[in-house]
Protein backbone atom coordinates (compact mmCIF):
# COMPACT_ATOMS: atom_id res chain seq x y z
CA UNK A 1 0.00 0.00 0.00
CA UNK A 2 1.18 3.29 -0.62
CA UNK A 3 1.82 6.33 1.88
CA UNK A 4 1.30 9.69 2.33
CA UNK A 5 5.67 10.22 2.24
CA UNK A 6 5.77 9.08 -1.19
CA UNK A 7 2.37 11.03 -2.22
CA UNK A 8 0.04 8.73 -2.62
CA UNK A 9 -2.88 8.25 -0.53
CA UNK A 10 -3.02 5.64 2.52
CA UNK A 11 -6.08 3.86 4.04
CA UNK A 12 -6.09 7.29 6.77
CA UNK A 13 -5.06 10.28 3.48
CA UNK A 14 -8.13 11.11 1.24
CA UNK A 15 -8.16 13.98 -1.34
CA UNK A 16 -11.32 15.43 -0.13
CA UNK A 17 -13.04 14.93 3.40
CA UNK A 18 -16.05 16.53 4.76
CA UNK A 19 -16.18 19.03 7.95
CA UNK A 20 -18.14 20.74 10.30
CA UNK A 21 -17.30 23.52 12.48
CA UNK A 22 -18.70 24.89 15.74
CA UNK A 23 -18.61 27.98 17.90
CA UNK A 24 -19.89 28.48 22.08
CA UNK A 25 -19.56 31.16 23.77
CA UNK A 26 -21.49 31.64 26.70
CA UNK A 27 -20.21 32.95 30.46
CA UNK A 28 -17.62 30.37 32.23
CA UNK A 29 -16.92 28.30 29.10
CA UNK A 30 -14.35 26.00 29.82
CA UNK A 31 -12.33 23.29 28.23
CA UNK A 32 -14.41 20.96 30.18
CA UNK A 33 -17.63 22.04 28.22
CA UNK A 34 -15.45 21.43 25.00
CA UNK A 35 -14.73 17.14 26.08
CA UNK A 36 -18.64 16.69 27.15
CA UNK A 37 -19.90 18.48 23.59
CA UNK A 38 -16.60 15.95 21.97
CA UNK A 39 -17.67 12.92 24.13
CA UNK A 40 -21.40 13.68 23.17
CA UNK A 41 -21.10 13.97 19.71
CA UNK A 42 -18.39 11.12 19.32
CA UNK A 43 -21.18 8.38 21.45
CA UNK A 44 -24.47 10.19 19.41
CA UNK A 45 -22.59 10.21 16.16
CA UNK A 46 -20.26 7.20 15.86
CA UNK A 47 -22.08 5.00 18.39
CA UNK A 48 -21.71 4.23 22.40
CA UNK A 49 -18.43 1.89 21.79
CA UNK A 50 -16.63 4.87 20.49
CA UNK A 51 -14.65 6.90 22.90
CA UNK A 52 -12.80 10.60 22.45
CA UNK A 53 -9.97 12.12 23.43
CA UNK A 54 -8.14 15.86 23.08
CA UNK A 55 -4.26 15.79 22.84
CA UNK A 56 -2.67 19.00 22.96
CA UNK A 57 -1.12 20.79 20.21
CA UNK A 58 0.21 24.13 19.48
CA UNK A 59 -1.31 26.15 16.51
CA UNK A 60 -0.47 29.74 15.67
CA UNK A 61 -3.94 31.42 16.21
CA UNK A 62 -6.29 29.78 18.90
CA UNK A 63 -5.56 29.89 22.61
CA UNK A 64 -4.89 26.64 24.29
CA UNK A 65 -5.26 24.48 21.22
CA UNK A 66 -6.03 20.81 20.96
CA UNK A 67 -6.31 17.69 18.13
CA UNK A 68 -9.36 15.65 18.56
CA UNK A 69 -9.02 11.88 18.41
CA UNK A 70 -11.95 9.43 18.10
CA UNK A 71 -11.09 5.35 18.58
CA UNK A 72 -11.04 3.51 15.18
CA UNK A 73 -14.22 2.23 13.88
CA UNK A 74 -12.72 -0.96 12.48
CA UNK A 75 -10.50 -2.54 15.52
CA UNK A 76 -12.58 -0.38 18.52
CA UNK A 77 -8.80 1.10 19.89
CA UNK A 78 -6.46 -1.58 19.61
CA UNK A 79 -4.72 -0.87 16.42
CA UNK A 80 -5.23 -1.88 12.64
CA UNK A 81 -4.19 -0.73 8.95
CA UNK A 82 -6.35 1.91 9.19
CA UNK A 83 -5.22 3.75 12.27
CA UNK A 84 -2.04 2.41 13.54
CA UNK A 85 -2.20 2.85 17.15
CA UNK A 86 -6.15 2.89 17.85
CA UNK A 87 -6.95 6.56 17.66
CA UNK A 88 -8.06 8.55 13.93
CA UNK A 89 -7.32 12.26 13.99
CA UNK A 90 -11.17 13.84 13.72
CA UNK A 91 -9.79 17.45 14.01
CA UNK A 92 -8.93 20.36 15.63
CA UNK A 93 -10.45 22.40 18.97
CA UNK A 94 -9.57 25.26 21.43
CA UNK A 95 -10.46 27.97 23.32
CA UNK A 96 -11.92 31.18 21.86
CA UNK A 97 -8.61 33.75 22.26
CA UNK A 98 -9.79 36.75 24.39
CA UNK A 99 -8.41 38.84 21.70
CA UNK A 100 -11.24 37.23 19.02
CA UNK A 101 -13.93 38.27 21.57
CA UNK A 102 -12.84 41.74 21.82
CA UNK A 103 -13.18 41.74 17.85
CA UNK A 104 -16.71 40.56 18.25
CA UNK A 105 -17.46 43.77 20.49
CA UNK A 106 -17.54 40.82 23.57
CA UNK A 107 -16.36 41.69 26.85
CA UNK A 108 -13.96 38.60 27.38
CA UNK A 109 -14.04 39.23 30.67
CA UNK A 110 -17.41 38.06 30.88
CA UNK A 111 -17.64 35.52 28.27
CA UNK A 112 -15.21 32.95 27.06
CA UNK A 113 -15.73 29.95 24.13
CA UNK A 114 -14.24 27.16 22.61
CA UNK A 115 -14.23 26.43 18.53
CA UNK A 116 -13.67 23.18 16.95
CA UNK A 117 -13.20 21.91 13.16
CA UNK A 118 -14.20 17.99 12.94
CA UNK A 119 -14.32 16.12 9.75
CA UNK A 120 -16.52 13.08 9.46
CA UNK A 121 -14.35 10.68 6.68
CA UNK A 122 -13.01 7.67 7.61
CA UNK A 123 -14.06 6.52 10.83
Amino acid sequence: MPNATDGNPTFSHVPMFHQFEGLVIDANISIVHLKGTLDYFVKSFFGENRKSRIRPYHFQLPNRLFEVDVTCGICLGKGCKLCKAGWLEMGGAGMVHPNVLRSGGIDPNKYTGFAFGWGLNGF
